[in-house]
């Protein structure tokens, strides 16, 4: 999907959570960082940021 639309902020989280999943934070928290910056107002992506942090 990412490919398609690297600009797709729910992609990106949908990735971070799928890593998440794997055991790999670090990863993960860079994608969940990419999609608040794509959607700054999202609490959801934020509270993602702030548990991996």
């Amino acid at each position: 999907m990412l490919e398609l639309a690297p600009t797709d902020d729910y992609a990106h989280y949908a990735l971070g959570r799928c890593l998440e999943k794997k055991g790999h934070e670090h990863e993960a928290n860079g994608h969940y960082k990419l999609a608040s910056s794509l959607r700054p107002g999202s609490e959801q992506y934020a509270a993602r940021i702030r548990d991996l942090g």
